[in-house]
């Protein structure tokens, strides 16, 4: 069985947890991290904290983080109210904090190569979860 809803994505190990965060997102690591989980608490109707599994590709240097329980989330937007599985709400949620981070980024004018890591990931991103099979429910939460 597949760890992730698409193919071609690992579990990252306990040993590799550490370093996974900073591994795709670079120094923006705490700001993406802490992104998620504050945009979990406001947007999901009954997230409360919890553990969370690091996914990461098989072929490149990219993942996201979804929570570990296997549920059905609603998630509760400015426009939208949608249900999505774990994996889908994490891989939305990265995304989201993704964008967040480079926004930042951009607007304070400072660019080094661990922004370029942010960069190629939330690029790597926004073009896998179009190819999710929850496609719909995440391009309503990401609208």
């Amino acid at each position: 069985m597949s760890v992730s809803k698409l193919p071609g994505f690992h579990l990252v190990s306990e040993n590799s947890r550490l370093s996974f965060m900073l591994d795709i997102v670079g120094s923006s690591f705490i700001f993406v991290e802490n992104d998620i989980f504050k945009k979990a608490r406001n947007l999901v109707a009954g997230y409360d904290g919890g553990q969370w599994d690091f996914v990461k590709s098989d072929s490149s240097s990219f993942g996201y983080i979804r929570p570990t329980e296997k549920r059905i989330w609603k998630v509760n937007t400015s426009f939208h109210s949608v249900s999505m599985s774990s994996d889908a709400l994490g891989l939305a949620l990265t995304v989201m904090a993704c964008n967040h981070a480079l926004f930042a980024v951009c607007v304070s004018g400072s660019t080094n190569e661990s922004h370029q890591t942010l960069s190629n990931t939330y690029d790597a991103l926004m073009d896998l979860w179009p190819e999710h099979p929850e496609v719909d429910s995440i391009a309503q939460f990401l609208d």
